[in-house]
């Protein structure tokens, strides 16, 4: 399983909270993935993203949240608490290339993409 470091979000709508985002993806490699295969990755334990805690620099992994009548959306977890890490990251610039390869990322789109640990 690789892990990778997400630092920027693209929304729906500025405005709009977890259900709203659309895509994660890394500054650094100017690339985004949509959350749809995000999801998929999550679920069949294929790869594992995080995002940096400002304060502590610590990692807080992302998961799936389920809400009856709702689609799946991602929100950070520290330990059983949801949090609001994700909607506190940049947009991702439009031009910002998108990755939909497969449901597994491989190892030269992940070194592109994200920072594997």
């Amino acid at each position: 399983m690789i892990e990778l470091e997400v630092n920027c979000i693209q929304r729906a709508r500025p405005e709009a909270t977890h259900h709203g985002i659309t895509h994660l993806g890394h500054r650094g490699f100017a690339c985004r993935i949509p959350v749809e295969l995000v999801i998929l990755q999550l679920r069949g334990g294929l790869n594992a993203y995080y995002t940096l805690d400002p304060a502590t620099l610590a990692r807080v992994y992302l998961g799936v949240r389920r809400e009856a009548g709702k689609c799946p959306y991602l929100q950070a977890q520290v330990g059983d608490l949801w949090t609001d890490h994700l909607l506190a990251l940049p947009e991702c610039r439009p031009n910002y290339r998108v990755i939909r390869e497969g449901v597994a990322l491989d190892s030269r789109q992940a070194v592109r993409f994200l920072v594997p640990r």
